[in-house]
C-alpha cells in the first residue's frame, strides 16, 4: 500500500487535482478513508489512477477518465493475472467499456460478414449498428511492475535509512574516540 502522494508521484497524477476530482464525484472509486488518515491505494488502485492520469494528460475531461479508470480497476480486480486491458472508445469520445478480452476487444471492429447479419448474430448486428471506432490496448503489467519497484525501493531504502547508516556511523566514532581517549589516557 502506498499514500496518494506517493502514487500521484508514479501516476503522474497532480495530487490537488486528483483531490478535487474525488471531491466532485470524477473518480468514484478511490480508496476510502477517514477524517485525518491518509488515503491508501493498492495495486489495483495505483493501476485506475495511472489509467486515470494516461486519460486526461491526454485532454480527456476527469469525468470520463474517472469513469474508465473505475472501469479498469474493476476488470484489474475481477481479471488480476491480465496483462493487458482494452478501452473501447465508442464515438464522441465516450468509452464503452474496458475489458482483458483483447480478442473480444478486436472482434468488436471487424465489419460482420453478410451471413453473420442474416444470421442474426447478436454481436454481429451490434458492430453494424453501433461500429466501434477504435481500441486503446494497455499494459496492464507495465503499470504493475512500476508500483511493485516503488514498493521494493520504499522498502529498500526504509531498511537501509541514512538515520540507521547514521547511528552505525556515530557509535563508530564513539568507539574510535573511546580508543583514542582510552590510548591517551592509559599513557598519561
Amino acid at each position: 500500500m502506498k499514500s496518494a502522494s506517493e502514487v500521484c508521484e508514479l501516476a503522474n497524477v497532480d495530487r490537488d487535482r486528483l483531490n478535487e476530482a474525488i471531491a466532485r464525484g470524477d473518480y468514484p472509486c478511490a480508496p476510502e478513508t477517514r477524517p485525518g488518515a491518509r488515503r491508501m491505494f493498492g495495486e489495483a488502485d495505483f493501476i485506475a489512477l495511472s489509467v486515470y492520469g494516461a486519460l486526461t494528460s491526454r485532454g480527456i475531461p476527469p469525468r470520463l477518465a474517472g469513469g474508465v479508470a473505475c472501469h479498469a480497476l474493476s476488470a484489474v480486480e475481477n481479471s488480476p493475472k491480465a496483462n493487458h486491458l482494452a478501452i473501447i472508445w465508442e464515438r464522441g469520445a465516450a468509452a464503452a467499456g474496458v475489458t482483458p478480452d483483447i480478442d473480444r476487444a478486436l472482434s468488436m471492429m471487424r465489419v460482420p460478414t453478410e451471413a453473420e447479419y442474416a444470421a442474426g448474430d447478436r454481436d454481429a448486428m451490434m458492430r453494424a449498428h453501433f461500429p466501434t471506432p477504435s481500441i486503446e490496448i494497455l499494459n496492464v503489467a507495465a503499470f504493475r511492475a512500476k508500483f511493485r519497484v516503488a514498493l521494493a525501493r520504499k522498502k529498500w531504502e526504509e531498511e537501509n535509512s541514512l538515520v540507521h547508516e547514521d547511528d552505525q556511523t556515530d557509535a563508530a566514532i564513539a568507539a574510535f574516540r573511546e580508543g583514542l581517549l582510552g590510548k591517551e589516557g592509559g599513557e598519561s
